[in-house]
């Protein structure tokens, strides 16, 4: 049995707006992935991501209509309940109900226009996490040889 506490330092994630207590962050589950703002693939690989995919967030409450079916959503009046009826795209703000019929595997995996704002939102595939200072090798230039013995020059007798 578990006892949870509501005490200590919230914090809140400016990405996907989840607030979490200091001492429950560790209980988080893996499924919470706040959206990513850049990418870490590595130098190479960024050119191969040219489109965004929707950053899910669960919703408990939602005031718009579902963009699949149309309908609007079902209001829960109480605070307690933990049923997740929305799914909402943190990017572009799209929602759908959180049933099969109206969330499945192709919105999972489609591209994201990035809404209304889009022309102003700078996608996370644009902004490339480099590595550490001497880690990064170009495929451009070609390594430099070096030799494994030290050039010495011939010193005057007596002097160091």
């Amino acid at each position: 049995m578990r006892i949870f506490r509501k005490h200590g330092v919230r914090l809140k994630c400016s990405g996907c707006r989840i607030i979490v207590h200091s001492e429950c962050l560790s209980n988080l589950p893996e499924a919470a992935k706040c959206k990513s703002s850049f990418k870490d693939d590595g130098v190479r690989q960024y050119r191969e991501h040219k489109t965004v995919k929707h950053h899910w967030m669960h919703r408990r409450t939602q005031k718009d209509k579902c963009s699949q079916c149309g309908k609007a959503f079902q209001s829960v009046l109480s605070f307690s309940s933990k049923e997740i009826i929305a799914l909402t795209c943190s990017w572009c703000k799209l929602s759908v109900h959180n049933k099969t019929a109206c969330f499945n595997d192709t919105k999972m995996n489609e591209p994201c226009s990035l809404g209304k704002h889009s022309n102003i939102i700078v996608p996370p595939s644009w902004i490339v996490k480099l590595p550490r200072k001497g880690n990064f090798k170009s495929s451009i230039r070609s390594p430099k040889k070096r030799s494994s013995k030290k050039k010495t020059k011939d010193k005057p007798n007596g002097i160091l």
